[in-house]
């Protein structure tokens, strides 16, 4: 009977011994996956939306395209010597191409002095990078303006050219330009005043 026993026992160890055998054969004798399978689950790829390349050496550009034609307007300042003036200008300006300006000037008290200018407008263009560019804006055309003589205020059709350095970065954009005014439109060096000088900052959209 001790044998029978023992004879049990064994058998009973040695079925254990089998069914654990398969048990690890089953978890860890067969892989579940491989490395292809992890990188497919994984986005390797580079986000381009926040670094871009290129062979100027910037990560990261501006969303901002300049070849894009755009609308500005903003403030001006004018060394006139005979009138402390300022003014609103505004317009349509594309790189190398035509565009159209509208300023509107006058002295502090807008008692002296006044100017409305309308022009056509062509920009060449001189740099372009990710954050600014810059261009060489010349601008021509009719303009009228009332001048205070004594106690009569008086109106005058000039003509008037606009040669201008224009910066802009992203939205903001900075003129420094030469104003140069043929009165009556007499096209002769009598008529032309003398050039008047003029820094302006506007918003573009």
């Amino acid at each position: 009977m001790k044998k029978s026993f023992l004879l049990a026992v064994l058998a009973a160890v040695l079925s254990m011994s089998t069914n654990a055998q398969v048990v690890i054969q089953n978890d860890f004798g067969t892989p579940v996956g491989n490395a292809d399978d992890l990188n497919s689950d994984v986005n390797w790829s580079w986000n381009d939306d926040y670094h871009r390349t290129g062979n100027r050496g910037n990560i990261y550009e501006d969303d901002y395209d300049y070849d894009d034609p755009y609308f500005f307007g903003g403030l001006s300042w004018y060394n006139n010597k005979t009138y402390n003036v300022f003014g609103l200008n505004g317009g349509y300006l594309s790189w190398n191409k035509f565009g159209l300006d509208a300023s509107w000037s006058a002295d502090v008290e807008i008692k002296a002095f006044m100017d409305i200018n309308i022009s056509g407008n062509y920009s060449l263009g001189l740099w372009k990078t990710g954050s600014s560019m810059g261009m060489l804006t010349f601008a021509l055309g009719p303009s009228y303006r009332t001048v205070k003589e004594g106690n009569d205020t008086k109106g005058y059709f000039d003509v008037v050219a606009d040669p201008r350095l224009i910066i802009r970065s992203n939205c903001v954009q900075a003129i420094l330009g030469c104003q140069l005014r043929m009165k009556d439109m007499h096209f002769t060096k009598l008529y032309t005043d003398n050039p008047v000088f003029h820094f302006g900052l506007a918003y573009c959209f």
